[in-house]
């Protein structure tokens, strides 16, 4: 099951201003096409300053941050971007365990490819789509004063992004919790993810362990 999560959000509106004089304007003077064109000469820069104030507001928001602005929502989560996640990479020149290149029909037989952004990073941030679902899906937490199993569910789609076809959490045994998903639309790297928010749904004492069936 597809899950278009999180949602997308309405773009900020460029024509507030313009839209704003149409319904204030008189009715004996809309079909006036000249006056018309002389108000916009100074309204239509009305839509650029309005449009600009909505972003800068919406951009605030969790589903619409970007960038360094969703480090701030992460700071007030107490969430950094830079999370340790057991990765497998594509080369071979200074690296030890890499893996092959990965093909379109085989995409999780291979490594990630380890790009010049990620120099000097000893543990690599989340690009802002995956480090969003992490947020969204830690806020679901703290704002609750239990998890139960539905919850469990729950943010662990906001992790993955949708719903997949098969999806279980069992008790192995009384303390050891597994997360059990489908192989062919799971990605390796997305279960990780899972496997690290799990430090925040499962009771203490308790193990937890995620694999791809």
């Amino acid at each position: 099951m597809s899950l278009i999560y999180p949602p997308i959000a309405d773009p900020a509106s460029s024509s507030k201003g313009t839209d704003t004089m149409d319904s204030m304007l008189l009715m004996q003077y809309r079909n006036k096409p000249n006056l018309r064109e002389y108000m916009l000469a100074y309204i239509s820069e009305m839509d650029l300053l309005l449009n600009q104030v909505e972003e800068v507001y919406t951009g605030r928001f969790i589903h619409n941050a970007v960038g360094a602005q969703l480090d701030v929502i992460g700071v007030i989560l107490d969430q950094l971007r830079n999370v340790e996640l057991d990765k497998n990479w594509f080369g071979f020149e200074y690296a030890l365990n890499v893996k092959k290149m990965a093909d379109e029909a085989t995409p999780e037989d291979g490594g990630y490819f380890r790009g010049e952004e990620l120099d000097g990073f000893i543990t690599f941030p989340l690009d802002d789509v995956v480090y969003r679902r992490l947020l969204l899906a830690k806020a679901q937490l703290l704002c609750r004063s239990s998890v139960d199993i539905n919850t469990a569910y729950f943010v662990t789609s906001i992790i993955l992004g949708k719903v997949p076809e098969t999806m279980t959490i069992e008790l192995v045994n009384p303390r050891h919790m597994q997360l059990e998903v489908s192989a062919s639309d799971v990605a390796a790297i997305d279960l990780a993810l899972v496997n690290y928010l799990g430090q925040y749904f499962v009771p203490m004492g308790t193990t937890f362990s995620t694999v791809r069936v």
